[in-house]
């Protein structure tokens, strides 16, 4: 039965579906309505952000400069063999007494040498004019060489010989009967342009161009007396381009103006003796003076007091039995200048406050009486160690090279110590001991001052194969911006630090606070050569470099060549407008001097004519107009009529 009810009920179901459908199928369908289309606006599309590309800057890639390798060029004579290696980056080198016989390859050698700043070359028998050339040609280097001077009379024969490079010369006249060097030798003086001194006294030499590009600070020209010539020195004028003038030594001579020295406000020694000298308008203002002699000269009495005036702290001599009289040489400035001319150095003494500062601050040793000075020029070099031959039982022998062994220990742990305690020395020179902790334990009293310092002897060898012997060490200082002037002392850090001897040549290698070896001159000259063109670290300065140099001298010598053609072309100018001037003047010279003679003729012919027509008329009874009338002629006439 329930079977029978979900049956019924399903077909019941599905007949009120079909009758639905029915229904709905015979409904009217409605017709369609139209359907208007829909618009779908589309968005424009952004646009796309243009993306400008970014310059990316590449990073700089440092440049690392690689210095070339060295080199060795040989120099000297190629023909004979008379030769020396001379290495690429040595700035100074020697080959003095080397005969040079070919300039041309000689000079060939010189250029393979970029970086030489100084040659000395004495004796390498080439003239003045053919070393002028080489240094027209290389302008970067400093060529020195020997100046030689002669003279001979009935007596003897004098020769007088100067490097380029001196500081101090003197003939060293004692004698007027001697030889004199004459006008002629003295010129070749000009290429000695560093004299700081210069004596030509009891000599011939009374022109002085050759002087104009040095800067003298002692000055003697005694008696100097052409008698060839009979000339008698007459002329201080050149000394207008020495303001450092200190010392002054010209009695015996023919000098009346003294309008150059006023500018010499350096002069300390002046002696003016056996002078015609009567003006001293120029002679009250030396504000260093401290010994003034004026004996025989034709100053007055009244100028004299009045010099006085000027100088009351000084004695000045105006009367005596001599020009060198009351200790004029037998002051210490005499005998240091003497020094100077023997040994050729420039003496504290004769140097200017300005000139002391700056020396000052030079480094510098005084080994065994001499000072030398230091530079930036270092020099590579190994210590000279010796094999130890073992013995049997492993001990070393008994043959020195222990003691070598411990030189070189010695000179190393120097280096190394200095270079790391750089400043541990009392620079005031006060005291000179070294550290507390390197002198001893700790609470062990110290001394005040450092016992000599002694070193193992020991030698060395550089990377040019020269040889070296260090065997002593520096002693004490008297600290920067002081001039040492005892054996053994310096200005810098160096107390216990080697030197090496000087063979002869004056220079020596100092060990410094850097741990370099530097090299240490006696010769000044080349020593501030080497100060002012190299760098701290011994490198040539750029504006030094051959290129650099030989580039500016272009220029000048241009300029200087441009400047003598404008000048030669000005007074070419002047000259011919003053040829023409006098041309024109001579020409009316000429043409007045004719006007005045055809005058002359013409007058001479117009008195003739007169005479001869006045004759005519007299001889016809007809006076001229101008013929004066006698009135005891006319009265008669008229009586007559």
């Amino acid at each position: 039965m329930f079977f029978k009810r979900i049956s019924k009920k399903i077909a019941l179901g599905m007949g009120v579906i079909m009758a639905a459908g029915s229904v709905v199928a015979c409904t009217a369908k409605p017709e369609p309505q139209p359907v208007e289309p829909t618009v779908v606006e589309t968005p424009e599309p952004e646009p796309t952000p243009v993306v400008e590309p970014v310059e990316v800057e590449p990073e700089p890639v440092e440049e690392v400069y690689v210095k070339p390798e060295e080199y060795f060029v040989t120099v000297g004579n190629l023909e004979t063999g008379e030769t020396i290696e001379v290495g690429s980056y040595e700035y100074v080198a020697d080959i003095h007494n080397i005969k040079i016989t070919d300039l041309d390859a000689f000079k060939e050698q010189i250029r393979q040498l970029p970086n030489l700043l100084y040659i000395d070359m004495c004796d390498c028998g080439l003239t003045n004019e053919e070393m002028e050339d080489l240094m027209y040609t290389f302008p970067s280097v400093r060529f020195v060489w020997m100046i030689r001077m002669t003279n001979t009379n009935a007596a003897r024969t004098l020769r007088w010989n100067v490097r380029t490079d001196a500081l101090a010369f003197s003939t060293l006249h004692a004698w007027a009967t001697d030889p004199r060097l004459d006008n002629d030798q003295a010129q070749q003086l000009k290429y000695c342009t560093d004299l700081v001194a210069l004596d030509f006294g009891h000599n011939a030499v009374h022109d002085c161009s050759f002087m104009e590009d040095m800067d003298i600070h002692i000055l003697i020209t005694v008696d100097s007396f052409n008698r060839v010539e009979n000339h008698r020195f007459d002329s201080l004028d050149v000394v207008r381009n020495f303001p450092n003038l200190m010392y002054l030594e010209t009695f015996v001579g023919a000098i009346t103006d003294t309008e150059c020295l006023k500018d010499c406000k350096e002069m300390v020694d002046l002696n003016l003796s056996y002078n015609p000298i009567s003006d001293i308008t120029y002679l009250k203002d030396f504000p260093k003076l401290e010994r003034f002699v004026i004996e025989n000269t034709r100053i007055s009495y009244a100028d004299y007091q009045e010099l006085c005036a000027c100088y009351p702290d000084i004695t000045i001599y105006y009367t005596g039995s001599g020009s060198v009289d009351h200790g004029w040489r037998s002051h210490p400035r005499y005998f240091a200048m003497i020094d100077m001319f023997r040994k050729d150095y420039w003496n504290d003494l004769f140097r200017t406050e300005a000139e002391l500062e700056d020396v000052a601050k030079l480094d510098m040793v005084v080994i065994d009486g001499v000072r030398y000075y230091g530079t930036s020029y270092v020099d590579e070099i190994t210590i000279d160690v010796p094999e130890v031959e073992e013995s049997e039982d492993g001990e070393a022998s008994d043959d020195g090279t222990e003691n070598a062994d411990t030189a070189s220990d010695n000179a190393e742990n120097i280096s190394s110590d200095t270079a790391e305690n750089t400043g541990a020395n009392d620079t005031t020179g006060a005291d000179t001991s070294t550290d507390t902790a390197a002198d001893g334990a700790e609470g062990e009293e110290v001394p005040e001052e450092d016992p000599y310092i002694e070193v193992e002897a020991f030698t060395a060898t550089d990377k040019y194969g020269r040889s070296f012997t260090f065997e002593k060490a520096i002693q004490t200082t008297v600290g920067a911006g002081n001039i040492p002037k005892e054996n053994e002392e310096c200005n810098f850090d160096a107390i216990g630090n080697v030197y090496s001897t000087d063979t002869g040549d004056g220079k020596i290698l100092v060990l410094m606070a850097d741990g370099q070896y530097h090299w240490f001159y006696k010769n000044e000259v080349l020593a501030r050569i080497l100060i002012e063109k190299l760098d701290a670290d011994g490198e040539l300065k750029e504006e030094y470099t051959r290129e650099k140099v030989e580039e500016r001298v272009a220029i000048e010598r241009a300029e200087a060549e441009a400047a003598a053609q404008a000048a030669a072309e000005e007074q070419a100018g002047i000259e011919a407008e003053e040829a023409a001037q006098a041309e024109a003047e001579a020409q009316a010279d000429a043409e007045n001097a004719e006007g005045d003679a055809n005058s002359n003729a013409n007058s001479t012919d117009g008195a003739a004519t007169d005479t001869g027509a006045t004759n005519d008329a007299a001889q016809n009874g007809s006076i001229d107009e101008t013929t004066p009338i006698d009135p005891s002629a006319a009265s008669s006439d008229d009586e007559n009529n």
